[in-house]
């Protein structure tokens, strides 16, 4: 963690200093259970949601899940959205050719 809080803050992704990262993973045998699944993760992670203190809702664009927004993926902060994570998108991948997961643009 010491080369990570190197790093300031204002070059970081969002919220990184309190280095937690909570996920569940339900398993369900068939597919008459898929919905029950469903339901109690989206209680599970609405309930660590709340116990985070934070309005946002913070997903890791790995473990996203159903009707995450890119604020969610990505920061709430107006800058991360329009002038920084744009502007590496227009250098890094000007033809949109890697948008298929967790497009910034």
């Amino acid at each position: 963690m010491q080369g990570v809080k190197a790093v300031p803050m204002r070059r970081a992704l969002p919220r990184r200093r309190p280095a937690r990262l909570a996920a569940h993973r339900l398993c369900a045998r068939g597919p008459a259970l898929d919905g029950k699944a469903v339901e109690l993760g989206e209680g599970l992670r609405q309930m660590l949601h709340e116990a985070g203190g934070r309005s946002e809702l913070n997903a890791y664009v790995n473990y996203a899940y159903g009707g995450d927004t890119k604020r969610d993926w990505y920061g709430h902060e107006q800058w991360r959205q329009e002038r920084r994570l744009l502007a590496l998108k227009n250098k890094y991948d000007p033809q949109r050719r890697f948008s298929f997961y967790g497009p910034i643009a």
